[in-house]
């Protein structure tokens, strides 16, 4: 399973606030969660480097997004 990102209230406020608090880079990344990319696509599209994954955990950490678990493909009878 791969870690999916979803906006929190907190994070969703941020995200609408007309004068966002967040830094822009961290507000850029928070403009990123959609709650269908993976953790890996989500560095990718934002440019995978330090402030990046830090910046995923840091807005996790400060409850701006929550970590789930993406179903994978399986098919299986409990499916």
């Amino acid at each position: 399973m791969n870690t999916v990102y979803t906006l929190s209230d907190k994070g969703a406020r941020e995200r609408a606030a007309a004068s966002p608090t967040l830094p822009a880079e961290l507000a850029g990344l928070l403009r990123l969660i959609d709650g269908q990319r993976t953790r890996q696509e989500l560095l990718a599209a934002a440019g995978k480097n330090a402030l990046t994954a830090g910046g995923l955990r840091w807005l996790t950490a400060s409850g701006y997004i929550q970590p789930t678990q993406q179903a994978g493909l399986d098919t299986g009878p409990d499916s």
